[in-house]
């Protein structure tokens, strides 16, 4: 392979460069002068400027990503000469995969995070439990371990293939809701009348945390862990509960309610992930709402929120997190909500539709005028009817949607 001239690139990151090189089959054999500048400039939102003559090439970037790119667009750009400055408008371009309802392979997550790379997206969420299944080894709790399942070697392997390509992992274990398959085997931790965690159980509590352990252990690289915290009971009866309302009494205030008690546990849960060294994320349907104005307990700053849905009116708006100083990442389930066999109410997304987003746009149309607090955006699969699809129909739906959202997150300019 022919050498490169590089600044400020160590060897590990110039092995992993030659692999996309040779991955991508990348001619680079009639250029005499091939430079790679790697200058870090403090943004988290990727760019690089590729400047090619019939002789010479020179990529500068702000990132390692952003070298990668450049060296993958020589195979898009189909010319012999071009000055280009391409910019990321999101630092954080996303697929979640719900492998919790369905089983995907090794060979799935491979090919989904080739396509990822050729679409500049840099995130794979993987959420990978859920009401009806649980679908990752576990040591501490094996029997409640689906049929298929992925195992920690498997993991460890996605997640090395996915760096290869400057693709962060994001593990998502949910709870307190979502635990129907778990519980099945531990139905003394389960709330009464509901598929969720005794949250007022001290012993069901300490429980869960030494499953999240577990996998704390294992994902140990990661920079994020997703917590859930979505739909956990219907937010609006949660004084309905008598345990929570209890429990607040008893251990929060006497005028807290069930809705603090749902509060502390999540900030309990986000101190361990962050003690852990993880940044803990949650998503948004049960936080900041209206029935609750002024909580006793408030929600830990630590959390980033991955903002879905306002199919409530009671739900706080995405403006609403923002005020509050969070981070927030646009999962809008209005364009970006792939859910197997249409459940739910949903309809597959359509490239036309996905077309028509705007970068500032959330779920119900909500509008954001600063968009400086918008980390990122997520496409997600949810696997409602596991068998409604192959993986290999997903697959093949996600190839067509990433491109019309690279169009919408990039800025190309000529230099």
């Amino acid at each position: 392979m022919k050498p490169f001239k590089c600044t400020n690139l160590s060897a590990t990151e110039i092995e992993e460069i030659e692999f996309i090189v040779k991955h991508h089959n990348i001619d680079l054999h009639n250029l005499s002068k091939i430079t790679l500048c790697l200058v870090p400039d403090g943004s988290l939102k990727d760019e690089f400027s590729l400047y090619r003559s019939s002789r010479f090439l020179k990529i500068t970037a702000n990132s390692l990503n952003g070298i990668k790119y450049g060296l993958c667009e020589l195979k898009n750009t189909g010319y012999k000469q071009v000055n280009l400055h391409y910019t990321a408008r999101l630092s954080e371009r996303a697929v979640m995969i719900d492998c919790g309802r369905k089983y995907f392979s090794v060979d799935f997550f491979k090919k989904l995070i080739e396509e990822m790379f050729v679409n500049k997206f840099n995130t794979l969420q993987l959420h990978l439990s859920d009401n009806e299944g649980f679908r990752i080894e576990s040591e501490l709790v094996p029997e409640a371990v689906s049929s298929e399942f992925l195992t920690k070697k498997e993991i460890r392997e996605i997640v090395a293939y996915a760096h290869k390509f400057g693709i962060q992992i994001i593990p998502e274990l949910d709870s307190p809701g979502h635990l129907k398959q778990v519980l099945s085997k531990h139905p003394q931790f389960q709330l009464p009348n509901s598929n969720g965690l005794n949250i007022s159980d001290e012993s069901a509590i300490e429980w869960f945390k030494q499953i999240l352990r577990e996998y704390f252990e294992l994902f140990a690289d990661s920079k994020y862990f997703h917590i859930g915290g979505d739909e956990f009971v219907e937010f609006d009866k949660i004084n309905d509960y008598p345990e929570l309302v209890a429990y607040a009494k008893n251990n929060i205030d006497t005028q807290a309610t069930g809705i603090d008690t749902y509060l502390h546990y999540l900030n309990q849960i986000a101190e361990l992930a962050t003690q852990s060294g993880f940044v803990p994320r949650v998503w948004n349907d049960g936080l900041f709402r209206d029935e609750y104005p002024d909580p006793v307990v408030k929600l830990s700053t630590d959390f980033e929120i991955t903002y879905w849905t306002k199919w409530n009116s009671k739900m706080a708006p995405v403006q609403t997190f923002i005020d509050h100083g969070y981070q927030v990442i646009n999962y809008n389930d209005g364009y970006f909500y792939h859910v197997l066999g249409e459940a739910a109410s949903y309809q597959y997304p359509t490239v036309k539709k996905i077309a028509r987003w705007q970068i500032n746009e959330f779920p119900e149309y909500q509008y954001v005028e600063d968009i400086s607090n918008i980390k990122g955006q997520s496409m997600n699969v949810w696997c409602d009817i596991p068998d409604a699809q192959t993986e290999t129909e997903v697959l093949h739906a996600l190839t067509k949607y990433m491109p019309i959202i690279h169009g919408k997150e990039w800025c190309v300019r000529n230099r």
